[in-house]
């Protein structure tokens, strides 16, 4: 298959590896969410701990590094985790659409949800929103890397270029980040999933087009953001549990930046031009 030549790896390979760190990921999503509902308000400290080190900086930002660079998944410098390479680079037309799908998620997800509105309503205060600051980026780029970049990329990888491999591509991402907010739910309630899911397909999208992880990482940040500030849910968490919970991520991601290597960076699938 021409989009994986060069890569050094099977592409059935890699999606189980990736499926594998996803797994992880999901588990311990549930582990956490399962923490916080059994020990309640005397143990939300540990709990959120649990959340902040153990799914987003360990399984969320390091795992998912590690798997991306050894399985050439991931842009890659010795310097910058995510530093685009010529592999990394799509066409004009290719990064426009990302960037139509991007603002896609951005209207339904900040307009259509109803979440700006509640917040010109009801502004929340300052230390509610750097709180906010400090537990959301963290997620936003656990699921950026497991549901818009690994997954998507491993099976592009396995279906093959063009129109189709980008779309069950995206499609793959939907759904898997419909799994995890169903986890979040503790599987009890698949709306919010449902929800996620509809965003998602527009967030993998525009992964897949512009090929970029920062940029899809803001952008699913900004939703995450806006939305639960309109909830108003973690307003109470601790300070300290926030900032060491954050201070894991930053380091999650200098370590995991600095995994090793051991497979080229997959070339972005392109279209054979017709005649």
């Amino acid at each position: 298959m021409e989009a994986v030549r060069g890569t050094g790896r099977a592409p059935g390979r890699t999606l189980w590896v990736v499926l594998g760190g996803y797994a992880v990921w999901v588990l311990t999503w549930f582990a956490a969410q399962l923490a916080a509902e059994r020990w309640g308000e005397p143990g939300r400290t540990g709990s959120l701990l649990l959340f902040m080190v153990g799914f987003e900086a360990l399984a969320g930002v390091v795992l998912a590094l590690v798997i991306g660079r050894r399985e050439g998944l991931l842009g890659h410098s010795e310097q910058v985790p995510f530093a685009r390479t010529t592999a990394d680079r799509t066409s004009g037309a290719a990064r426009a659409a990302g960037l139509v799908a991007f603002a896609v998620a951005l209207l339904v997800g900040l307009v259509g949800s109803g979440a700006v509105a509640g917040l010109v309503a009801a502004p929340p205060d300052a230390a509610t929103v750097g709180k906010y600051l400090l537990l959301f980026p963290g997620m936003a780029l656990a699921v950026t890397l497991h549901c818009f970049v690994l997954i998507p990329r491993a099976v592009e990888r396995m279906v093959g270029p063009g129109r189709l491999g980008t779309s069950v591509a995206a499609l793959a991402g939907a759904l898997a980040v419909a799994v995890g907010f169903w986890v979040d739910q503790l599987l009890r309630d698949p709306a919010l999933a449902a929800v996620q899911a509809g965003v998602g397909l527009a967030v993998a999208a525009g992964a897949l087009l512009t090929r970029s992880v920062w940029g899809t990482s803001a952008i699913y940040f900004s939703i995450m953001l806006v939305n639960t500030l309109e909830e108003d849910r973690y307003g109470a968490f601790p300070w300290s549990a926030l900032v060491v919970g954050a201070a894991a991520v930053g380091a999650g991601l200098l370590i995991g930046g600095m995994s090793r290597h051991h497979a080229p960076v997959m070339p972005v699938p392109v279209e054979p031009a017709t005649p």
